[in-house]
């Protein structure tokens, strides 16, 4: 086993439509001390901020990584970053950041003893924001890749199994363009994220953020796993993100121990610009 006893580790562990990108940027930015040049994309997607972690990546490292678990379709199945990834130099820091809970702090902390932990939480009622940022942020602002194809496609026989009539959703190959339309994305909108309560949000097929998540995201069960070293994991909540930035940025600013630049609130600042809420959209 590799040990990086001087290196500075940071890891964002969070259920995918979470906002672990804009945390990630937002983190990486202050920990290498530059700018964040990247801006978020017009569905208010931060993925492209990510691309300035993984290059404090090494790169075998990170292959070894890939091809070990390119076969494990669920997030929550693949190993740890950890297991694989070291940093570019000896004493470098690195930030990893992924969809897998962790489970073995102590194998953790003697491979990067200097680790801290950022873990996003949630609750069953943040779900169907949850889905709707996987629709707009991954769905549709991804829909060139074709492997996006398919769970548009789920959706729409969903929908129209709970609403025979609404026929009219067989016009949208893609699903960029419901967005466009507010009287069609409404009644879908009712449909595919509902109120906590009335019904489950339609699948997104492999994407589908589902309640018996959040758990694995709690922070009962990380203090538990994590034991003598839960004094090193900062939790952020998911509604916090996307609607109480101060409170944000000021948890990134204590686990990093970096104020926050200008640079970094005017990125969230353009970022949340470009948030919706999902009942701004029903209506309710």
């Amino acid at each position: 086993m590799i040990k990086f006893p001087n290196s500075e580790c940071y890891l964002v562990t969070y259920g995918g439509g979470t906002c672990g990108g804009l945390v990630t940027t937002i983190l990486t930015s202050l920990v290498l001390d530059k700018d964040i040049l990247a801006t978020p994309s017009v569905n208010g997607d931060s993925h492209d901020g990510q691309d300035v972690a993984e290059e404090t990546w090494d790169t075998d490292s990170r292959r070894t990584y890939y091809q070990n678990n390119s076969k494990k379709s669920l997030q929550v199945d693949k190993d740890n970053l950890y297991f694989y990834i070291r940093p570019t130099e000896i004493e470098s820091p690195i930030i990893l950041f992924e969809h897998t809970p962790i489970d073995d702090y102590n194998t953790l902390a003697k491979i990067y003893p200097k680790f801290k932990q950022i873990v996003i939480t949630f609750e069953s009622n943040d779900c169907s924001q949850i889905n709707y940022n996987l629709f707009t942020k991954l769905i549709c602002h991804h829909f060139d890749i074709k492997s996006n194809e398919e769970p548009w496609t789920i959706m729409k026989k969903e929908f129209l199994s709970k609403n025979p009539v609404e026929t009219w959703i067989n016009q949208y190959d893609d699903p960029n363009d419901i967005l466009k339309n507010k009287e069609h994305l409404k009644i879908f909108a009712k449909s595919a994220w509902p109120k906590l309560g009335e019904g489950a949000p339609l699948s997104l097929g492999r994407l589908r953020f589902r309640q018996q998540l959040i758990p694995n995201f709690s922070m009962d069960r990380t203090n538990i796993r994590a034991g003598e070293f839960c004094n090193r994991i900062v939790y952020i909540k998911f509604m916090d993100i996307m609607k109480n930035p101060d409170i944000v940025l000021s948890q990134i600013a204590t686990i990093t121990g970096k104020d926050i630049t200008l640079n970094a609130k005017k990125y969230y600042d353009d970022w949340l610009q470009k948030q919706i809420f999902v009942e701004d959209i029903r209506g309710t």
